[in-house]
Order: C-alpha cells, then sequence, then structure tokens
C-alpha cells in the first residue's frame, strides 16, 4: 500500500475530532462525483445526507466543482471540505483525511481540473476579497483595495481538504457498493458531529 501523509478515520469520532483540528466551523462541504459512475457518487451521497446548519454549507458540485469557487468563497465558510472518492491505496470504503498540500498525490480522476487547483484558486479568491464594514453590523465583500484605506484590508485564508473514500466499484451506476454505503454513513455521522459540538 502507498505511504501517503494522510490521516485514516475509521470512526464517525475519529474523523469529527480530525475535522475539528483542521477547521472552524462554518465549513463548506463540497459534494463531487458522478452517480453514473457508482463509488464515484461518494461525495453527491454524502452532502445528500446532510441537513443544511449553521457549521455546514452544502454544495452539491457533481463533477464540476470549478463551475461553484465564487459560490463556495462567498458563503461565508471557514474552510471548505472536498467530499470525493480517491484511490488512497487503501481498501474499499477507508476514509481519510487529506490536507490541500497533498492533493497532488492522491488519484481523483472523474473532473477535469484536479483538486489541487481548484483549492489553489479558492485560496486565491479569498486572499483577493476583503470584508470592509459599512457600519456597524453591515459587512459588503468587496474586490482587493476598493474602498479601502490603508491597514483595513484583511485577507482570508481558507483552508482546503479532502475528504476521501477508496472506492470499490466505479462501472455500476446508480449504485453505491455495500463499502462505499458505510464511507458515506461514516462521514456523514462525523460532519453531524462536528457540527454539534460548535
Amino acid at each position: 500500500m502507498p505511504q501517503f501523509p494522510f490521516h485514516f478515520c475509521d470512526t464517525p469520532d475519529a474523523l469529527a475530532d480530525a475535522l475539528r483540528t483542521r477547521f472552524a466551523p462554518p465549513i463548506a462541504v463540497v459534494g463531487i462525483g458522478n452517480a453514473l459512475r457508482g463509488d464515484d457518487a461518494f461525495g453527491p451521497a454524502v452532502v445528500a445526507a446532510l441537513e443544511p446548519c449553521p457549521a455546514l454549507r452544502l454544495f452539491d458540485v457533481q463533477a464540476v466543482p470549478e463551475s461553484f469557487l465564487i459560490p463556495i468563497v462567498s458563503s461565508g465558510c471557514a474552510g471548505v471540505l472536498f467530499v470525493d472518492a480517491a484511490d488512497l491505496g487503501a481498501e474499499p470504503g477507508r476514509v481519510a483525511l487529506v490536507p490541500a498540500e497533498h492533493l497532488a498525490e492522491v488519484d481523483i480522476s472523474t473532473h477535469a481540473i484536479s483538486l489541487a487547483l481548484v483549492a489553489e484558486a479558492i485560496q486565491g479568491l479569498a486572499r483577493e476579497s476583503s470584508h470592509v464594514p459599512s457600519k456597524p453590523g453591515d459587512e459588503r465583500s468587496l474586490p482587493a483595495g476598493a474602498g479601502e484605506s490603508p491597514g483595513r484590508r484583511s485577507s482570508r485564508d481558507l483552508p482546503c481538504a479532502l475528504l476521501g473514500a477508496q472506492p470499490a466499484d466505479l462501472t455500476t451506476a446508480d449504485r453505491l457498493s455495500p463499502a462505499m454505503t458505510a464511507a458515506v454513513q461514516l462521514a456523514a455521522d462525523a460532519l453531524r458531529a462536528f457540527a454539534s459540538s460548535i
């Protein structure tokens, strides 16, 4: 098995703890995948299993995460969690949290643009935006430098990570394997635990 620098999480509690270590709420949960490719539907299935709440901003982006960059950055999230099937070199259904700096080392082949590039684009957009209060309680999102006096600009650090699950079958349309169904449950339970601890 390849040795990648990421953390496998085999229980909802372990994954929720790993998420709390990496992220402050709210987080954007970005479900990526194609339901016509079996276990590749992991990401959208996790998003579908969750209810919107103050700690989670939910996005089902199918196979085109690059089309949702502005809505994700504009959602008010403090971090971005991509949820996708990925070749982790592990047994089917294993779940791991992969930091943004290691996304290029994980094989995710069902969308045209790599998640490493998507993460870079999201982080770049976040750095270029700033929130300048025009009056107490009123925040506007402006392009970098617009209407600001020196020293008032605040850039956003928007950490990203991948919640990846090892697929068993990418050929059976409209059906997850039993291993991936269990991975969806683990991921959804962990995200609910993360949200409820806020």
